[in-house]
C-alpha cells in the first residue's frame, strides 16, 4: 500500500526538518536531573526534551511508526522508491560497533549490508581492526575505504551502530577534511543507531573503576572477546568525548550537505533501567550505582551521549527507542516493536537488522540524500 502525505502537509515536514535546534547540552542536562529526579525521573525528562530536539518536530519519526506498523507502506517519494541508477550511484557505508568478527550483533549488521548490495545500493560494511589500539587505527581504516569509494558515487550515507558512531566522528575529526571538497559535498546523511557518539561513560566506569563489579565485568569481557578487547586502555579509550579535542572542525564544515537522523536507546524500566537484555541491565545498575553523576543509560552508554552537542548546527532527526542498548530489543514510543524478527528463533532472529532498515528507507524522504 503505498501512501503519500498531502502536498501541503509535505511541504510542511520538509520546513521544518530544515531547521536546526539550538537548545541546551542534554548530556550535561540529564546529568543533573539524574541528580535532582533519580534515574526513572530524568529519563522521563530526556523522553521529553529529545522531541524538542528533533528538528523535524517529530515527524520524522512518526513515519517511522508507520512503516513499522504495515510493512507494505512506502512513503511516497522515500528512499524506497530511488531508482536502480540512484541507488547504485549511493554509497552507503557501515561501520560496526564493539565487536568486528566475533557475536550476534556483526552478524546482523553483515546480513544488512549483503541486502542492501542485493536491493541495488552501493553498500559497503567497512573492515575495520577487531580490537584496535587506539581510535587512529579505527579512523585510518574509515578513510581509506572513504577515499576509495566516493569517486564511485554520487551520493553518500555513513551508518554507524554504537562504537560505530563514535569511530565516524573521530574521522570527521580527522582525516576526513583531506578530501576533496566535492567529494566531501557528497555526503548527506550520518545515520546512527544508539551510537556512542560523545564516548561513553560505562566504558569509563569498567576501565577505571576497582570495585568488585567493575573488576567482574572485565572478567566477562575477557572471558568473551579476549585480553585485547578487555583491556583497561582500549575500554578507557571508548570513554573519551570527541568534541573534547581542540581546534576540531564542525561536521558541517567537513560536510557542508550533511544532516544526522539519531535511533536513540532510553532505558525502558518503571525504574530507569532496561530490562529488555539481562546484561546491559547489570551493567546500567552497576555502573550508575558506582558513578552517580552519570545520567540515565542503556546499558552501554548514556542515552543523552548518543546525541550530538548543541555546538553542531546541523539538522538533526531523532528517534526514541525504549529498550537497551540493542536497540533490536526495544519499542518505539507508540508501542510498536523496533523489530518483530528479535523475537524469532532460528535465522530469522539474525535478520532483525534488515527489518530495522527496510522501515527506515521507506520512511526516508529520498530528497535528503540529494535525488
Amino acid at each position: 500500500m503505498n501512501t503519500s502525505l498531502p502536498i501541503f502537509c509535505a511541504a510542511i515536514f520538509v520546513h521544518i526538518a530544515s531547521a536546526e535546534t539550538n537548545g541546551p547540552d542534554l548530556l550535561t542536562q540529564a546529568r543533573s536531573w539524574r541528580q535532582q529526579y533519580g534515574l526513572a525521573g530524568a529519563r522521563d525528562k530526556l523522553l521529553v526534551s529529545l522531541l524538542r530536539e528533533d528538528s523535524s518536530k517529530g515527524e520524522f519519526e512518526h513515519r517511522v511508526w508507520a512503516t513499522n506498523a504495515d510493512k507494505e507502506r512506502v512513503w511516497s517519494g522515500s528512499a524506497a522508491q530511488c531508482s536502480a541508477a540512484e541507488r547504485s550511484r549511493t554509497g552507503i557505508f557501515i561501520v560496526l560497533g564493539y565487536r568486528q568478527r566475533t557475536g550476534r550483533s556483526q552478524r546482523v549488521v553483515r546480513y544488512v549490508a549483503n541486502k542492501l548490495r542485493e536491493n541495488g545500493w552501493h553498500a559497503k560494511l567497512i573492515d575495520m581492526p577487531e580490537w584496535s589500539s587506539s581510535p587512529a587505527d579505527d579512523v585510518a581504516a574509515i578513510d581509506q575505504t572513504i577515499t576509495n569509494e566516493l569517486p564511485e558515487v554520487d551520493r553518500a550515507v555513513l551508518v554507524g551502530f554504537s562504537k560505530g558512531g563514535w569511530d565516524w566522528i573521530n574521522w570527521f575529526h580527522g582525516p576526513a577534511m583531506n578530501l576533496p571538497a566535492e567529494e566531501r559535498e557528497k555526503i548527506r546523511l550520518l545515520v546512527d543507531f544508539a551510537a556512542i557518539l560523545r564516548g561513553s561513560a560505562i566504558a569509563g566506569w569498567a576501565a577505571n573503576d576497582r570495585g568488585l563489579d567493575a573488576t567482574l565485568f572485565r572478567s566477562i569481557m575477557l572471558v568473551r572477546f579476549g585480553a585485547k578487547g578487555a583491556t583497561p586502555r582500549y575500554l578507557r579509550s571508548l570513554s573519551k568525548d570527541p568534541w573534547n579535542q581542540k581546534n576540531s572542525p564542525s561536521l558541517r564544515a567537513v560536510a557542508p550537505q550533511l544532516r544526522a537522523i539519531e535511533y536513540v536507546a532510553v532505558a525502558e524500566g518503571a525504574d530507569g533501567y532496561p530490562h529488555a537484555n539481562g546484561f546491559f541491565h547489570w551493567v546500567s545498575q552497576r555502573s550508575t550505582q558506582r558513578q552517580r553523576w552519570m545520567g540515565p543509560v542503556d546499558g552501554m552508554a548514556e542515552s543523552a551521549a548518543e546525541l550530538l552537542p548543541p555546538g553542531e548546527k546541523i539538522p538533526t532527526w531523532i528517534v526514541r527507542v525504549k529498550g537497551s542498548h540493542a536497540l533490536l530489543d526495544g519499542h518505539y514510543l507508540n508501542g510498536g516493536a523496533v523489530c518483530r524478527r528479535n523475537h524469532a528463533k532460528g535465522d530469522e532472529k539474525g535478520k532483525g537488522g534488515e527489518e530495522l532498515m527496510d522501515d527506515f528507507l521507506r520512511a526516508l524522504p529520498k530528497s535528503v540524500l540529494g535525488w
